[in-house]
């Protein structure tokens, strides 16, 4: 195991400083010292690669908020998901909305044949808007499943890791 040497005057070194001579002393395992930043972890935690730190109830590194999804940040990042997928919902409905309000548009779908009709509609006069409408309708589905999975995580206090 590699070990930085001690005498920093920082908290981190400091700390890093204890675990390394509790380790040496053999007072703790190596199990609740992590072998990386050299500090004592705290329960079910893991470090990260991307932070370089240890993350109590450690999830995951989310490049989306850019810092790891923890016991602190877990809140945080379920209730991004969630305005997230809201914003992505009112995106969509005023997306059609606003097609339904042009005075050219075909009458709303009520069966199959009527769908492709206002489809094609909504690909030959707004273009732009079709496309963009696809991107962010993925996108939406993608948030309220990592909603879903995430709330359903915190009900039953599991990690993804």
């Amino acid at each position: 195991m590699h070990l930085r040497p001690c005498g920093g005057k920082r908290w981190m070194e400091l700390t890093a400083c204890r675990g390394q001579e509790a380790l040496k002393a053999g007072t703790v395992t190596d199990k609740k010292v992590c072998s990386t930043c050299g500090i004592r972890k705290p329960v079910r935690s893991k470090h990260c690669r991307f932070c370089g730190k240890c993350v109590a109830k450690f999830d995951h590194h989310c490049p989306w908020i850019g810092t790891c999804v923890g016991y602190r940040h877990q809140p945080f990042f379920v209730l991004f998901l969630a305005t997230s997928s809201l914003a992505g919902s009112i995106f969509c409905v005023f997306a059609f909305y606003r097609v339904a309000l042009d005075p050219d548009c075909p009458e709303l779908p009520v069966h199959l044949l009527t769908i492709f009709v206002y489809g094609g509609f909504f690909l030959m006069r707004y273009t732009h808007m079709f496309f963009t409408l696809g991107l962010n309708s993925l996108m939406t589905v993608y948030f309220l499943i990592m909603f879903g999975c995430h709330v359903r995580q915190v009900l039953k206090n599991l990690t993804t890791n």
